[in-house]
């Protein structure tokens, strides 16, 4: 096995009030029992549903610059937002050749058996997708066999000041941005009450 492996930490709590050192200590003594060498250490204080989380876009940055062949956490639940973050994380670690490691889990993917979990998890994640893509155009076709509009409602443009507009022979894009709308939803106004401009 390879013992040459640049590890970047990477932990997280909930709060502020929270310490990350178990999470730490138990990276630190699986790094070393591998007598790979520790190159950062990132914590992030704050909500597991945040977009934004600044140590782990440093140690994502890290991999992408290949200062480090191996991102070690200690739970998933402590690294990614949903399975499908998890997937599509994964997958561009592999594309970068950086290892990932859950040291509470056995996701492992410097181990065959590691790698061979991963390959699962992502299975799993296309397959929900699928289903949930099935599951999305079903409803909209029930909805249009029901009569039913499909799709957001076009945006209530005021009559008022179209018609100035209008008066005031404004291209259709300048009416757009002065409406704060989409040019379709002014062509689609001017067809109510207007024969569009040519323009």
């Amino acid at each position: 096995m390879r013992t040459s492996f640049r590890a970047a930490l990477y932990s997280r709590v909930s709060t502020t009030d929270q310490n990350a050192k178990r999470q730490v200590d138990e990276m630190r003594q699986f790094v070393e029992a591998r007598g790979w060498r520790v190159v950062a250490e990132e914590t992030d204080a704050m909500s597991g549903a945040k977009d934004k989380r600044p140590g782990l876009d440093r140690v994502m940055a890290m991999a992408r610059a290949r200062k480090c062949d191996v991102i070690v956490v200690q739970a998933l639940d402590r690294f990614t937002r949903s399975i499908r973050h998890f997937v599509v994380t994964i997958a561009e670690l592999e594309a970068l050749g950086v290892a990932f490691v859950s040291t509470s889990q056995g996701f492992d993917s410097t181990t065959p058996m590691g790698k061979f979990a991963m390959t699962i998890l992502a299975s799993v994640a296309e397959l929900e997708r699928a289903m949930i893509r099935e599951r999305i155009l079903s409803g909209m076709a029930k909805a249009r066999r029901d009569g039913k509009r499909v799709g957001r409602a076009p945006k209530v443009v005021e009559l008022a000041k179209l018609r100035k507009l209008v008066a005031a022979n404004t291209s259709i894009w300048e009416m757009s941005r002065q409406l704060k709308c989409s040019r379709t939803a002014v062509r689609f106004a001017l067809k109510q009450s207007y024969k569009a401009p040519k323009r």
